[in-house]
């Protein structure tokens, strides 16, 4: 990992030095995961020549100015390739700022249950834990970050326990 750091605000001359970077590294993927990312790492990785530079979008801030969002719009016809992770985000992209669905890839989040469960004995770990088999199991599999909003999900679980028998 390199750590280039940027000025406050916008820094008209990271492109250039983040391409510096990108020719000498011989980058041959940019993965982008923010608009910031988008911003910065678009004019780089153009100005290096990168061949390939991916932007997944994870979301969008619809409350973003109208510069940003042409900014936005704009930088994510220019990549090669956007991922997102649900069909609003495609649909999005498509009907607002008019990027070509060919060019759009989902890769939804979440977990694949089939491939990653168990083979453990349910009943058993059940038994184990003192829980009995009617009771419901509540969970979450996320990093601790407020952005997960773990909140939600404790004070839902006291809204369900008071509802179930």
């Amino acid at each position: 990992m390199h750590l280039l750091k940027r000025k406050p605000g916008i820094d008209y001359f990271y492109p250039f030095k983040l391409a510096r970077y990108l020719k000498k590294s011989k980058i041959k993927i940019l993965h982008l995961h923010n608009p910031t990312a988008l911003f910065y790492g678009t004019l780089a990785g153009k100005i290096a020549g990168t061949p390939c530079i991916i932007y997944t979008e994870h979301g969008r801030d619809f409350s973003s100015s109208i510069k940003v969002k042409i900014t936005n719009s704009l930088l994510c016809r220019i990549v090669d390739k956007i991922v997102v992770v649900a069909e609003h985000g495609k649909k999005y992209l498509v009907e607002h700022e008019g990027v070509n669905e060919k060019k759009i890839t989902k890769i939804y989040n979440g977990i694949d249950s089939k491939r990653f469960g168990s083979n453990h004995d349910v009943t058993l770990i059940r038994r184990e834990l003192g829980i009995s088999h009617d009771q419901p199991i509540i969970g979450i599999v996320a990093r601790l970050d407020p952005i997960k909003n773990h909140a939600c999900l404790i004070r839902a679980m006291k809204f369900i326990v008071t509802r179930l028998p």
